[in-house]
């Protein structure tokens, strides 16, 4: 049975799957639904210009915590977030709202996200956050921004191991 005969089998034995297709990330193949393209309207940053991504799940996260921004046009291309509320990571209520009104997202509609970096120093795991330049989503618009904040009290690479 080839990959396409068991991919159509997939679709036939699980509703649901009849949308999905497979691409190819930075991190392997992974099946994705089309319909969670997003297109990112500013950044992330030194990636201006508009480009669309799908939101996807890391086959490698076994815990199922982080989630991979992958650009449709170029597989190298994928950042690494951390779903987040803003409200219990320490961000102040008035810069959530003025976020939210910048890039006319109704907060309800908002998903946050920091871009995540991990490496491996000294052979000890090492993860960081970036929370002065979330990643926010209207996840009805399809539409993302990485919005850069003035206040000085949010960390560009906070250690979170």
């Amino acid at each position: 049975m080839t990959n396409v005969q068991r991919q159509e089998k997939s679709k036939e034995m699980m509703p649901g799957l009849q949308d999905m297709v497979m691409m190819e990330t930075k991190f392997g193949s992974v099946m994705v639904n089309p319909a969670q393209q997003m297109e990112m309207q500013n950044g992330p940053i030194g990636f201006e210009a508009p480009q669309d991504y799908i939101l996807t799940k890391i086959e490698q996260d076994k815990k199922g915590i982080y989630l991979l921004l992958q650009s449709i046009d170029e597989k190298d291309r994928a950042f690494i977030l951390l779903p987040i509320d803003p409200l219990s990571h320490g961000y102040e209520i008035s810069d959530i709202v003025a976020a939210c009104n910048t890039l006319d997202i109704a907060s309800e509609n908002a998903r946050w996200f920091v871009i995540v970096n991990m490496n491996n120093a000294f052979g000890q795991p090492e993860i960081f956050a970036n929370f002065m330049a979330p990643i926010i989503m209207d996840m009805t618009a399809k539409k993302g921004w990485q919005h850069v904040f003035a206040n000085p009290h949010y960390e560009v690479k906070k250690k979170l191991l």
